[in-house]
């Protein structure tokens, strides 16, 4: 736009500034024609560059479409619900679209709202819990310490906080979480957690087994267990005192650090 209006300048200048009293009346006539020809062409020009420029202004300049956004998503993330996937891609289009300078805190709770629906899915976990609590529940647990620790040292839970109750959130604010989650992998991680965590958990199964002897302890999910040794050479794993000799009740298989065992 600018170097069109550049290209016009002279003769804008000229239209303006010329003295007709130099010509006679033929070649004022013939100059002043030229000029209103000119002149004709230069608001044909300029009604066409306002009609783009009003296009360009309503056209929807989003870089990222929510669908092609959603779909790549759940190509990479192939253990998220659908519901979480919803949310992801709600906040990574406004996050990537939005250029103003706006409040982002919905944006941010969506992205926390992901890992809230992931761990209560997968961990079935029913409690009308607030993030901080839930946070709190599975911070008890071993296998996610490491995911609570990245969590607190980002202040994820202090600025949900904010987010939901206090003050507007800057998009360098929400960034933190999308780069904790999305970049540094920390979402990933937190799907293959829960995958493992899940592997573990399996139904009770009825046990008429004959305990030999205690053979050790053992740490599992941060607590410490007795490890019996069984007739049919089977490892139990529990944190009751169990009475040698035969043993009817419930138990649950489970694999820790590659070997079986029947945690009671």
């Amino acid at each position: 736009m600018k170097t069109m209006t550049k290209g016009y300048e002279d003769i804008i200048n000229h239209f303006y500034q010329f003295d007709m009293s130099e010509y006679d009346n033929k070649a004022a006539k013939k100059l002043n024609n030229e000029l209103e020809k000119e002149n004709q062409f230069l608001r044909k020009e300029l009604k066409h560059l306002e009609r783009e420029f009003e296009k360009l202004k309503n056209t929807n300049l989003k870089n990222h479409s929510f669908e092609v956004l959603k779909a790549s998503l759940k190509n990479r993330y192939l253990d998220l619900t659908e519901e979480s996937i919803k949310a992801l891609s709600t906040a990574e289009y406004l996050f990537l679209n939005e250029k103003i300078e706006m409040d982002y805190s919905p944006i941010y709770i969506n992205y926390v709202k992901v890992l809230e629906l992931e761990i209560k899915n997968k961990l079935n976990i029913y409690d009308k819990l607030t993030f901080g609590g839930l946070i709190e529940k599975i911070g008890n647990l071993y296998e996610f310490k490491t995911f609570v620790d990245a969590l607190t040292k980002n202040r994820i839970i202090e600025m949900r906080n904010r987010a939901t109750h206090l003050s507007d959130l800057k998009k360098i604010e929400c960034g933190k979480i999308r780069n904790l989650l999305l970049n540094e992998g920390w979402l990933d991680r937190l799907l293959y957690i829960l995958e493992s965590f899940n592997k573990d958990e399996v139904k009770e199964i009825e046990l008429n087994i004959h305990i030999l002897d205690a053979d050790g302890c053992e740490f599992f999910r941060n607590k410490l267990y007795t490890v019996y040794t069984t007739l049919d050479d089977r490892r139990i794993l529990s944190n009751k005192n169990i009475k040698l000799g035969i043993f009817k009740g419930k138990g649950k298989e489970i694999e820790h650090n590659n070997l079986t065992y029947i945690l009671i």
